[in-house]
């Protein structure tokens, strides 16, 4: 099995990952993955894939690989089956979103968007957002929201996966949060994530950033029910 997984930094990609890892306990991750030629135009970091890293994931039960702030007009030119040349018996596209304000908050307190024009940043979340909200067929949506708050919506997921759905891993952190660092380390579930963009709330540069597609598309997200103020 391989699962290619696009997001956006600070969706929520590596809750996830931990979470599909515990129905998938000998899928080998390959975070980040990046090649050259495709990645630099937008300045992302040089972090891509060689071929020596091939090396061994034939040992492993499937592959699961993460793209962030990828540009999905370009997802053609990845060539996966180049790289990873097992486990192609059952290939898995996954787009995930996570809702706008909420996003954006926990990418600027974070400390993550310099690499990228606001005009980038508001163009890859409306692929993203397009894309796990109405999947092609060729694609397994998440709306992170609805991911963080309903069993049901995680059983649908393991479901088009092939998987034996399971939550043993629900509760365990992706990498640090941009608001709560280390604080909710097994307790993931107990995170305000819905709320993030409240230490905004009066900022007006944080809320000039959204355009009217973008307040449209939110409305498609679980608990969002954003009030602003001035």
């Amino acid at each position: 099995m391989q699962i290619r997984l696009f997001a956006m930094r600070r969706s929520g990609q590596h809750a996830i990952i931990k979470w599909l890892k515990g129905m998938l306990p000998n899928v080998h991750h390959y975070n980040n993955f990046q090649v050259a030629g495709i990645h630099e135009p937008d300045g992302d970091p040089i972090k891509y894939f060689e071929w020596h890293d091939c090396e061994g994931f034939c040992e492993f039960d499937g592959i699961l690989a993460n793209l962030e702030d990828f540009d999905l007009g370009k997802h053609h030119q990845l060539r996966f089956d180049d790289y990873f040349k097992c486990h192609q018996d059952k290939i898995f596209t996954i787009i995930l979103a996570r809702d706008p304000y909420n996003w954006w908050a926990s990418l600027n307190k974070g400390g993550y968007r310099d690499h990228k024009t606001e005009e980038q940043y508001r163009r890859l979340w409306k692929e993203h957002a397009k894309l796990a909200l109405n999947p092609q067929p060729w694609v397994v949506g998440i709306e992170f929201n609805s991911w963080f708050v309903s069993k049901e919506y995680r059983a649908k997921i393991a479901c088009d996966l092939g998987l034996k759905f399971s939550d043993k891993n629900l509760n365990h952190m992706g990498n640090q949060s941009s608001f709560d660092a280390l604080r909710y380390v097994g307790q993931a579930q107990q995170m305000q994530v819905f709320r993030r963009f409240e230490f905004y709330r009066n900022d007006v540069d944080f809320w000039r950033f959204f355009d009217p597609e973008m307040h449209t598309l939110a409305e498609n997200f679980a608990g969002i029910e954003v009030r602003r103020n001035g």
